[in-house]
């Protein structure tokens, strides 16, 4: 599940091609990519939660809190590479400014 939703934001970031004259800074890429993983990662663990007796379920979350904060420094670095290269303001704005995973997927229609 990690190296997927990390590819997952990368497909996303270079899905709408370049469309701005500058490119975005590190720090606007670095925002997207945290808040894109962080949305898709803990959609993807509330869904596998949703399967499991109650009484397991606060344990299972806490279990993924360390995993998701492994995963992201892994990859971090590449999704921020791949966001500057796609040189998509709009996109990164999209990524940024999105509340849910949904939102997160709709970004990649965004030029």
């Amino acid at each position: 599940m990690r190296t997927r939703l990390l590819a997952l934001v990368a497909t996303l970031a270079l899905a709408a091609g370049a469309s701005a004259c500058q490119k975005p800074s590190v720090q606007e890429c670095d925002k997207a990519c945290r808040n894109a993983n962080r949305l898709l990662y803990w959609d993807e663990v509330e869904k596998e939660a949703a399967t499991l007796p109650e009484a397991e379920r606060a344990a299972f979350r806490a279990s993924k809190e360390s995993e998701f904060h492994e995963t992201l420094q892994k990859g971090i670095d590449h999704c921020i590479a791949q966001c500057r290269s796609a040189d998509n303001d709009a996109q990164v704005k999209c990524f940024q400014d999105a509340k849910t995973a949904d939102e997160i997927r709709k970004c990649k229609d965004v030029d």
